[in-house]
């Protein structure tokens, strides 16, 4: 009984070991899987159906549980308008890599091609939510449920590329259909601000869309933003914000319409598989985020918020010049000419300042003449005290003059300086023009430095003020000495 035990144990291991060996997998043909997934997908992409489908029941052949050779094979019945076949295979290509996004948006569109737009989103439902199944589902809720839910959905998908073109002129589009013009005006002067800005010819059908929802004019504005679309939509940024958000490459390009047939697909590549190392792929996107072409290779680059607004700007030097650029939705703008005005309105102030300085030192040191003078033209004896007050006044007012004419010849030096007015202008007219606060206009400060015309006059008209008050107090001091030598303090007649 134990021998036939014995016996009867290594019958069962060696039919076990026979059936193993039997049904491990053949090893793939890695090169003949290589070539039918090629010539398939140029096949596909050429539009030979038939040729394109035996190559793809190649790879399935080969690779059965690979599902790139179903969803292919699935593409292929549904630009055939075999509607059944191809949701038979696209169902075996999603249980094979239930995650992969480019078999449920295919599947998905499969579902509304056939009507069932409940079914379309369930096969999104376990997709994570990128900027294409979001887009998906928005033109899912505008065949199902109406402006108001695409418009939500619209919304949660600016959320994800904030920056999109073809986003923000869609939720501008439904809004003005919804009468929500506030909103509208809101999504198209957000439109106008990004970068690159739209294009010239675009340009006045925004402006005018804009002007009529401000004043209240929906008719016009809807007129205008319908130029305003069909000009954008040509567009290469339009064209660039719309290929991130619609999966689906040719001729829909650029209209946002979600009509399904077999004719959309035309040109679609197919689906590929994973990669089996990491695929890291850089995309060139300088002309997209708004930084301009260089001459010549930059020399430094620096990052940081150059002007204070919180946002960290970019700095850059190629070319002998120096460029900043801000970050504004996304887009790079430049910001050197606000910068540039910055330190342009900080310069002249700065010479503006010290210009006025001298001149209040200058008036400071004959303030100390002319009460000298003042005082000794009070002691010259005379036999009338009117003389007396005539001589006082006369070297006074003879010592501001002299003061006022040398500021106006500072201020002509330093028109000079800096180079304020157009070459051949006589600087000594102009300060004195600028100073007296004339304003002829006959002459006008070159645009780098037109705030110290301002500051010459701000600087005259202190000063002049300043003379006036010292012309009272002497006065008044010389009738006030003149008074008391008449003894008493008793009032008299001034001596005629």
């Amino acid at each position: 009984m134990l021998r036939k035990r014995t016996q009867y144990s290594l019958k069962n291991v060696v039919v076990l070991a026979l059936l193993a060996g039997g049904c491990r997998e053949k090893p793939i043909d890695q090169g003949a899987l290589l070539t039918a997934r090629t010539v398939g997908l140029a096949q596909l992409e050429r539009g030979q159906l038939a040729e394109a489908e035996q190559e793809f029941k190649t790879v399935i052949s080969l690779a059965p549980k690979d599902a790139s050779g179903h969803a292919n094979l699935g593409l292929t019945y549904l630009r055939a308008n075999r509607l059944a076949e191809a949701e038979s295979e696209l169902k075996r290509a999603r249980k094979l890599d239930a995650r992969s996004p480019e078999v449920a948006l295919i599947l998905a569109r499969l579902y509304v091609l056939t009507k069932r737009p409940d079914d379309a989103t369930r096969a999104l439902a376990d997709i994570e939510l990128d900027a294409r199944v979001l887009y998906t589902l928005a033109q899912i809720d505008r065949q199902t449920s109406g402006d108001t839910v695409y418009s939500a959905r619209l919304r949660q998908l600016l959320e994800k590329v904030p920056s999109n073109l073809a986003v923000r002129v869609e939720i501008a589009d439904v809004f003005l259909r919804l009468g929500e013009n506030d909103s509208t005006l809101r999504y198209l002067e957000d439109i106008r601000r990004l970068r690159p800005e739209p294009p010239p010819e675009a340009q006045p059908h925004l402006a005018a869309a804009i002007d009529a929802l401000r004043s209240g004019r929906a008719a016009a504005a809807r007129a205008a933003f319908d130029r305003f679309r069909h000009a954008i939509e040509v567009t290469s940024p339009y064209q660039a914000a719309l290929a991130l958000v619609n999966w689906t490459e040719g001729p829909i390009a650029g209209n946002q319409t979600f009509a399904f047939s077999p004719q959309t697909l035309i040109t679609m590549r197919g689906i590929r598989p994973p990669p089996t190392s990491v695929d890291v792929r850089f995309t060139d996107v300088t002309n997209e985020s708004g930084l301009p072409e260089l001459d010549a290779a930059p020399t430094a680059l620096a990052l940081g918020d150059y002007d204070g607004d919180g946002v960290d700007n970019l700095l850059l030097s190629a070319g002998g010049k120096v460029r900043l650029f801000a970050m504004q939705q996304g887009f790079m703008t430049e910001a050197t000419d606000r910068i540039h005005g910055a330190i342009c309105m900080l310069r002249q102030i700065l010479v503006g300042a010290a210009v006025s300085g001298c001149n209040i030192a200058i008036h400071s040191i004959l303030m100390a003449a002319v009460i000298w003078a003042a005082r000794a033209a009070g002691e010259i004896a005379t036999a009338r005290r009117s003389h007396r007050l005539i001589t006082v006044m006369i070297a006074t007012v003879s010592f501001l003059m002299a003061a006022h004419l040398a500021e106006v010849l500072v201020w002509a030096l330093a028109y000079a300086i800096v180079g304020v007015a157009p070459e051949g202008t006589d600087l000594v007219y102009f300060a004195f023009v600028n100073y007296t606060t004339l304003g002829y206009g006959d002459v006008t400060p070159v645009e780098r430095w037109h705030l110290l015309g301002p500051m010459t006059a701000m600087n005259g008209v202190l000063l002049f003020g300043w003379s006036t008050a010292v012309i009272f107090e002497v006065l008044r001091k010389t009738v006030t000495s003149s008074r008391s030598e008449e003894g008493d303090g008793e009032r008299r007649r001034w001596p005629e």
